[in-house]
């Protein structure tokens, strides 16, 4: 190749090379800069953000409620300097069924409710003057039921008091999602029906035809069909 169309080529690819970096800096220019720092906290389970109630309370306290969240009432008092300044108190409720134990077999939620502070769109960060009192009622509520808080990745139990169908919460901080366990649910609470089956099954010929009925769905004196069969229930009936 002559010496000229090695110079001249030699200049369009500089030429073009000079082009690129130029598009490439303006558009970097234009790129958001990258977040760096944790991740933030996994949301509670039930989700607790779906605002019921909202006010803004300053150094002279104030009470919210008592306000309907999910089946319970709910009442948040606020003592006179608590806050230094104003701030936006929201109640908030969760899917109480996405609770589901709360991370404790054997228990069941039965009421829920997320209690969220902040000052211009973000979560307050200053000091409490006193404690906030929550107070959460209603007939799901029993005694032997326990007040569970998130921890930010699972519900731990507080020390809170649950007496006379009301649980009673006292609380310092913002983003409070709390959640009240009640026993008796999956995983060792209760009676299960294959223990109550078997002592049917056992103690006497009359109730052998209402296990036959419940497990088989059919009369009993019929032949029981399918894996039915295998039933623990059922060998220990034809064993006798």
């Amino acid at each position: 190749m002559p010496r000229a169309k090695r110079f001249h080529l030699a200049q369009t690819l500089a030429a073009v090379a000079l082009g690129a970096a130029t598009l490439a800096i303006a558009y970097a220019g234009q790129l958001p800069a990258l977040a760096y720092g944790p991740p933030p906290p996994p949301p509670a389970p039930g989700g607790f953000q779906n605002v019921v109630a909202t006010a803004t309370i300053g150094p002279a306290g104030g009470v919210i409620g008592p306000v309907e969240v999910d089946g319970c009432r709910v009442g948040l008092i606020v003592p006179p300097g608590t806050f230094m300044t104003n701030v936006q108190v929201s109640i908030t409720a969760p899917a109480v069924s996405g609770v589901g134990n709360g991370g404790h077999p054997g228990y069941r939620a039965v009421c829920g409710v997320g209690v969220g502070i902040t000052v211009n769109g973000h979560q307050y960060a200053g000091t409490y003057g006193h404690s906030l009192t929550l107070t959460i009622s209603g007939v799901l509520i029993k005694s032997g039921d326990r007040v569970a808080v998130w921890n930010g990745t699972s519900f731990v139990f507080t020390g809170a008091t649950v007496q006379g169908g009301s649980a009673h919460i006292s609380f310092k901080g913002s983003g409070e999602d709390f959640v009240v366990l009640a026993p008796g649910g999956g995983g060792g609470g209760g009676r299960s029906p294959q223990r109550g089956f078997t002592a049917a099954a056992r103690s006497s010929h009359g109730t052998q035809g209402a296990v036959l009925t419940s497990l088989f769905l059919t009369r009993a004196g019929q032949s029981p069909a399918g894996i039915g069969v295998l039933a623990p229930e059922w060998l220990t009936i034809i064993s006798r």
